[in-house]
């Protein structure tokens, strides 16, 4: 039996949220290699004070705490988070530091809205500084779950919602994966762990979750646009389906989804009528 140990050091979500990317790791370990793994997890108070941890610890820090009193001073806030973390670093622990997905549910907080979004930012960018200055690991939620998107996760910074808080735990997988493993795992061990973190991303369409069949998407990742064909005729969406298909700018799910959303208002017929007719206007232009 062997074993990995966590520290988690945020609020009572981050650290349901770190527990559980510490069960999965030990899964995908023990899957991987010949013995059996197992993944300690301490919890630190939220604002509590931080006693040495082993040096084979992996000390998981939420920045998400900082964010009760957004209107605090900056300068304050930025020294403690830096000491906490320098402190950390002196103890020889694996300090991974967690990001804050930029999201903040309008109207929510009247009175904090820009404050929390201003402060947001500068501890994802603090959380980038520290890094470079101390060498310390970042995973990145806001970039993870800004791929897949707050309003298709039903959450905001708070990540309330089983979804948000699966992707976060996922993506805290994978930064512990690829940074906070090394000397404690055998390095090919390591890279079957990677993979599977990888291969477990989850699956979530943001344009089917939030949009209608007359969107489709083009590009993945980042670069996903979400577009609504503009035309003068009901089936003029239907062609710009189809062009966008046949010119490889979308993919077979985004076809699909355009389909079930056209069978569920009863425009299927005349959506497929309106599609012959366009195939065979090209194939007409092609042969003259």
């Amino acid at each position: 039996m062997r074993s990995l140990r966590f520290v988690a050091d945020g609020t009572d979500a981050d650290n349901a949220i770190v527990a559980a990317a510490a069960s999965r790791l030990s899964h995908i370990l023990s899957q991987g290699d010949a013995s059996d793994w197992t993944c300690e997890v301490r919890s630190v108070s939220q604002g509590g004070e931080v006693s040495p941890a082993p040096a084979d610890a992996i000390h998981v820090v939420s920045l998400a705490p900082w964010l009760d009193d957004p209107r605090a001073p900056w300068a304050d806030t930025a020294a403690a988070i830096t000491e906490r973390v320098e402190y950390l670093s002196r103890q020889g622990a694996r300090v991974v530091l967690v990001t804050v997905l930029r999201h903040v549910s309008p109207g929510a907080f009247p009175d904090f809205d820009h404050a929390l979004l201003v402060r947001i930012r500068r501890l994802n960018l603090l959380a980038v500084e520290l890094s470079n200055d101390l060498g310390v690991c970042v995973a990145d939620l806001d970039r993870d779950l800004a791929d897949i998107g707050a309003r298709a996760l039903g959450t905001d910074f708070r990540l309330t919602s089983s979804a948000a808080r699966d992707a976060a735990a996922w993506s805290l997988l994978r930064c512990v994966a690829a940074n906070a493993l090394d000397g404690l795992v055998d390095f090919r061990l390591q890279e079957k762990v990677l993979a599977a973190g990888n291969a477990a991303r989850p699956q979530i369409d943001p344009v089917a979750r939030v949009l209608d069949g007359h969107v489709v998407r083009v590009g993945y990742g980042r670069r996903t646009q979400i577009v609504s064909p503009a035309s003068r005729t009901g089936g003029g969406r239907a062609r710009q389906v189809l062009m966008r298909a046949l010119k490889f700018q979308i993919g077979l799910g985004e076809v699909q989804s355009y389909l079930a959303g056209s069978i569920r208002e009863g425009r299927f017929w005349d959506d497929m009528r309106k599609v012959l007719d366009e195939l065979l206007r090209l194939t007409s232009r092609g042969r003259a």
